[in-house]
């Protein structure tokens, strides 16, 4: 009998690098469904919904939110209202429905195993629902570092509702047992963010321009999230950009992401609008999706700002990045990733070097296999017979 597996994704970033693995779980078998909440609901951003999760996917789709019911039945059963405003009311407000809802939907599914990645903070409400619930839960990424965000502590406290866990290095590994995480449950199972990179069919500029109707060619490329433990910080970053830097470089284009709906992420998001309403060489879109976002990335003299994917994803790509602020600080890292502070002396010094990066033949991460990542999943479940009573394992 197949596993009935959910997959609980509620933003762009983690959905990335999910849809691979949600492949493989479909091939391998199991009876898939995505649970789809957070950011990906926001009014913001309509189109993305419809791109990321189309007819085209071969798993089941399970929409919970105000316009779609839940198996295309309308119910009450919502996680997220679909105008989030990036507000902490809204944080809590979302949080609030996923508490309120997502057991009834989970009580409906009867899952053998949830599947969550990160650190999110309707990740963290979902994971204590599965743990409450006593669904088995199976947690991507853990053991990383982000001091300057709240994310980090959210992240630590879904290691412990968790039950397996799969991290991306041996450092991320001791740091989950650290936890208490009994070891047999924790698998290296190499970079996640990183699979599938050398089967990707990159696009062009071409492509990239029918797209987005402009041109893609000398630009760099921007993504701003605030430092939820510095309020106001990102906010000033993105001013500095649009300001200091867009006077250093007038002849490149800067095309901005989205923020992300933490606290702070609206306005860091109209700071972006208002600069992009008088100037035709700054560029706004809400979201790319990750292809076009790797793609342009890779196209792009640099990735600036303080995502995690300038990180995890860009050294693949052999395109440099600056790493401004704190939001990621004690993330390890490739050296083709300059890390700054926020003042204009800092970054302008930082965009420099990584322009003058020169790269070495190495891949600085070892990308996981999805296939393999899929079947240890199942196999985890198989070998070990699921309790709610969960072992705290001592250091010697």
């Amino acid at each position: 009998m197949s596993k009935k597996i959910v997959v609980i994704t509620g933003s762009r970033a983690e959905w990335g690098l999910l849809k691979p693995l949600c492949y493989e779980l479909k091939a391998s078998g199991a009876d898939l469904i995505v649970i789809v909440t957070g950011s990906h609901l926001s009014e913001n951003l309509p189109d993305i919904l419809s791109d990321e999760f189309s007819d085209d996917f071969v798993y089941k789709q399970v929409y919970i939110t105000p316009c779609f019911g839940y198996n295309g039945i309308e119910s009450q059963r919502n996680l997220a209202e679909a105008n989030l405003n990036g507000t902490e009311t809204q944080m809590f407000k979302e949080m609030a429905q996923v508490y309120e809802k997502l057991p009834a939907v989970l009580r409906d599914i009867k899952p053998d195993i949830a599947v969550v990645l990160g650190d999110r903070y309707e990740i963290f409400a979902a994971a204590s629902v599965c743990r409450l619930m006593g669904i088995g839960l199976a947690h991507f990424s853990g053991g990383e570092l982000t001091l300057g965000a709240f994310d980090d502590a959210l992240r630590h406290c879904i290691t412990k509702l968790s039950d397996w866990h799969f991290v991306s290095n041996d450092e991320h590994k001791k740091r989950v047992i650290q936890l208490g995480e009994v070891p047999e449950n924790v698998y290296n199972i190499g970079d996640l963010a990183m699979a599938g990179f050398s089967e990707m069919k990159f696009k062009t500029a071409e492509e990239l321009r029918a797209a987005f109707g402009f041109d893609f060619g000398e630009f760099f490329l921007l993504t701003v999230h605030p430092e939820t433990c510095s309020p106001g910080a990102g906010v000033n970053i993105v001013r500095c950009l649009l300001t200091d830097l867009r006077v250093l470089y007038p002849h490149v284009t800067f095309i901005f992401t989205g923020s992300n709906t933490d606290p702070g992420g609206a306005e860091i998001n109209d700071a972006i609008k208002e600069a992009a309403a008088t100037d035709n060489m700054i560029k706004f879109i809400p979201s790319m999706g990750r292809l076009n976002y790797l793609s342009a990335a890779k196209l792009s003299k640099c990735v600036i700002g303080n995502s995690s994917s300038a990180i995890s994803e860009i050294p693949a790509l052999k395109t440099p990045a600056v790493n401004i602020g704190n939001r990621q600080k004690g993330r390890e890292h490739a050296g083709s990733v300059i890390d700054c502070g926020v003042t204009f002396s800092e970054i302008k010094t930082a965009v420099q070097r990584a322009l003058e990066y020169s790269f070495g033949d190495d891949i600085d991460s070892l990308p996981a296999d999805p296939a393999k990542v899929s079947a240890a999943i199942i196999n985890s479940f198989d070998i070990r017979h699921f309790t709610r009573e969960k072992a705290f394992y001592d250091l010697d």
